[in-house]
């Protein structure tokens, strides 16, 4: 069977909607013309008991009128005051109720305070005097206002049934059930005053009769044995009742006396009602486990009203007083209570409905509503006879509506909204316990548990998004409601429906919980679905935590390996940096010690370059163990003078190579920089300006003011650099102006100038390659 949730479900029940709406506003219709007749009633005379509209007398009797112990039903009355009452002999059905009743007004409009009523009993008369009495305001409130009340309920109950139920079979059988009830208590009084409504009544105790017969076939199911000879015999039955009904519709027109036809018609009610207390019998001797449970749910309350009935009428036909007309309006909503009680708490006619609190407020206001009623016409009695105020009666019927209504919420909530009771402490516990969990396999199993500390469903399962696949009867339109948020229901099985919720985070699916039906098939209540809403959104913002931590705990470990792979590249590359650097004062050494003619004295400004040189190589392998360059320290330098050392590293390479050097940078030009990273950097650009020019070439350094700026240019006439290696010029290994060489120089250049906060770029003016260092005036001490 389709989950109701689904498109057809929807189209289905907007279908059943029509008949719906029809029979309201049908019975709608009857309960306004009944309560205009009912309150033409107020004030007119009577002898303090009903008769029916052929003039028999009725067992309906209220609590303050005298007894009539003498008469039974059907007691045809005869005489009023010695006057022929009864029917004509050629119209033995005419409705004389009217006229009984506007003999008695005449009567009471004559003065008198009473009158002899004579009664016929099979040949035997049998004389009764009553008071006359005016109809008040209790009999109308209790005979129609009361009974109308049960009716309505009884009726809304039977649309709601039809409307929802997938178990078409009882819920249609209900419906005809409930809307016989329905209309038989909204015609219930006419039928004893004036008569108006008799065909509809007559109608209602044949729907009423049926209605119990069909249900005893179809609830909750049809049998799976003989079920087309029932049926059969159930379609023959409704059209003898047809029959019957158009019958008694055409009685007043028919010359044959038709007591026996209604007096069958009464008896064959409480038959029904025994044939269906009969078939559930039978059905629960025959069933087991959750099946008997739910048929046990619905049976205490359908088994009530037949026996009561049948002790009361018992008791009627042995004392001769009958009160199933005072207990009727209290047991007819036993079966709807019953009926209702079984689908909330087993399902048992296949609605799969939310259950909400608004859905419990009608019966409960309903049911608060008749209990102040009931209780202000007691105390209305009460004032009567004890002579109490007339506001007393009201207070305890407004108090009775309030108690009805505030006790029965408490008890609603206890029976069927169990999870807003634990609504707080699970979602503490709930916070508590997954606030330290970090796998997402932890948290699904935590989210489970929870729930099933409170839900009582056969299972939870708490599914990635890439599990969706393996939930049997999820479409493709369920995935879409899914991903926007929606619940989705999925068929299990037969009667058997799954929820799934979605879990979601900032708009994307996290994971959906799997709810299985709840124990016995109990509907799922407005409270369920929101603690399941709630804690899928905490759950969801848990996976998530769960996966971004997981996440962190993967870019860590990246991290991690990647540190280590930076260290290495640190390493290689300050390695190679120094071991570059340390090639401009060893080459001095080997100038210094080596290639000088022998005995050729050291000048003592030569031991100094020197001494600065071992101390500058120091500070370079200091750096390689700490892995750390020191930033650049700020302390007024000469740059001729730093200049004239880079000069002094290379002197080996220029005269090596016959190279003409010229430094062209004034005497007195000081800036706030370091030496030593400075002589790296004019070293560095005169070696590669050296390799460039070549032999016999030229190489120089000149310093500038041009505007806001110092410029110091670094030039060689050699053949320039190409077009494919500028772009990659001061990258790292980006360019080496010989054979083996890693473009090293300009890297260390880039990065102290850079520390400096100095620029670097290339230019080629005439046959002169360039590198300009361009440095701020506030870079300078002194100009």
């Amino acid at each position: 069977m389709d989950p109701p949730t689904s498109r057809r479900a929807r189209d289905r029940r907007a279908a059943r909607l029509w008949p719906c709406a029809i029979a309201l506003v049908l019975v709608a219709a009857v309960a306004v013309a009944a309560g205009r007749l009912s309150l033409a009633t107020l004030g007119t005379p009577f002898p303090g008991l009903f008769l029916d509209p052929h003039g028999s007398y009725s067992s309906v009797r209220f609590p303050r009128w005298p007894a009539a112990d003498s008469l039974r039903f059907p007691d045809r009355l005869v005489l009023v005051d010695g006057i022929p009452a009864g029917t004509p002999r050629d119209m033995p059905n005419d409705f004389v109720l009217p006229g009984i009743r506007r003999a008695i007004a005449g009567r009471y409009e004559r003065g008198a305070g009473d009158v002899e009523l004579v009664f016929s009993r099979g040949g035997e008369q049998i004389p009764v005097r009553r008071a006359i009495r005016t109809v008040g305001v209790d009999e109308v409130a209790f005979f129609f206002g009361f009974y109308v009340l049960v009716g309505l309920s009884i009726l809304g109950s039977g649309v709601v049934v039809y409307v929802i139920a997938e178990r078409r079979a009882a819920a249609r059988a209900y419906a005809v059930w409930a809307a016989g009830a329905a209309l038989f208590f909204c015609t219930f009084y006419d039928y004893h005053t004036t008569t108006a409504l008799v065909p509809l009544f007559d109608v209602a105790a044949l729907a009423v009769l049926l209605g119990f017969l069909w249900l005893a076939w179809a609830f909750p199911a049809p049998p799976r044995g003989g079920r087309g000879a029932l049926r059969s015999a159930l379609v023959a039955s409704s059209a003898v009742g047809a029959a019957i009904a158009g019958v008694l519709i055409a009685s007043p027109r028919l010359p044959v006396d038709l007591l026996a036809l209604r007096i069958a018609v009464g008896h064959l009610n409480v038959l029904a009602m025994f044939v269906l207390v009969a078939a559930l019998g039978v059905r629960v001797r025959a069933s087991t486990g959750v099946e008997r449970e739910q048929l046990r749910s619905a049976a205490y309350g359908l088994v009530t009203i037949p026996v009561l009935i049948g002790v009361s009428l018992s008791l009627a036909l042995v004392a001769g007083r009958a009160a199933v007309h005072l207990l009727l309006p209290l047991l007819a909503p036993l079966i709807p209570l019953a009926i209702g009680y079984s689908i909330i708490r087993y399902d048992i006619l296949y609605t799969r409905a939310l259950l909400t609190r608004r859905l419990m407020a009608l019966p409960l206001g309903l049911a608060g509503l008749a209990a102040g009623v009931l209780a202000w016409l007691i105390l209305r009695y009460a004032a009567t006879v004890h002579g109490m105020d007339w506001l007393v009666p009201v207070v305890f019927g407004l108090s009775a509506v309030i108690l009805v209504v505030i006790f029965g919420q408490r008890l609603v909530t206890r029976l069927f909204f169990r999870a807003a009771e634990e609504y707080r402490p699970t979602i503490e516990q709930l916070s508590e316990h997954i606030a330290s969990l970090r796998e997402e396999d932890a948290i699904r199993a935590e989210l489970s548990r929870l729930i099933l500390r409170w839900l009582p469903t056969e299972g939870v399962d708490v599914l990635a998004p890439g599990a969706l696949a393996t939930v049997a009867g999820l479409t493709a339109a369920g995935h879409a409601s899914l991903d926007a948020g929606r619940h989705v229901r999925v068929a299990a099985g037969p009667g058997r429906v799954e929820i799934l919720v979605p879990m979601r985070f900032h708009g994307e699916l996290c994971g959906v919980f799997r709810i299985g039906p709840k124990f016995g098939g109990a509907l799922f209540t407005s409270e369920d679905v929101a603690l399941l809403d709630t804690m899928a959104a905490l759950g969801a913002v848990a996976l998530h935590h769960a996966a971004v931590i997981g996440e962190v705990e993967n870019l860590r470990r990246v991290q991690v390996d990647a540190s280590r792979d930076e260290r290495t590249r640190v390493v290689d590359t300050l390695s190679a940096e120094i071991a570059h650097e340390l090639g401009h004062p060893l080459r001095y050494f080997k100038d210094l010690f080596q290639e000088r003619p022998a005995g050729a004295p050291i000048s003592n400004e030569e031991l100094d370059f020197a001494r600065l040189q071992v101390e500058r190589m120091d500070r370079m392998l200091a750096t390689l163990e700490t892995l750390e360059i020191p930033p650049p320290r700020q302390e007024p330098v000469v740059l001729r003078r730093t200049v004239e050392h880079a000069l002094l590293l290379l002197r080996e390479t220029f005269q090596a190579q016959s190279v003409n050097v010229e430094n062209d940078v004034p005497e007195g030009l000081v800036l706030q920089a370091e030496h030593d990273p400075l002589v790296q950097v004019f070293a560095n650009l005169l070696r590669n300006a050296a390799q460039a020019a070549g032999p016999g070439g030229s190489v120089g350094v000149r310093a500038y003011r041009a505007g806001d700026a110092w410029q110091v240019d670094i030039w060689d006439n050699g053949p320039g650099i190409s077009e494919e290696v500028e772009p990659t010029l001061f990258r790292v290994w980006g360019v080496t102006t010989r054979r083996g060489g890693k473009g090293l120089g300009l890297m260390v250049c880039t990065r102290i100038l850079r520390h400096l906060h100095w620029d670097i770029d290339f230019l080629r003016e005439g046959d002169r390659t360039i590198f300009r260092i361009t440095i701020p005036v506030h870079s300078t001490a002194a100009s």
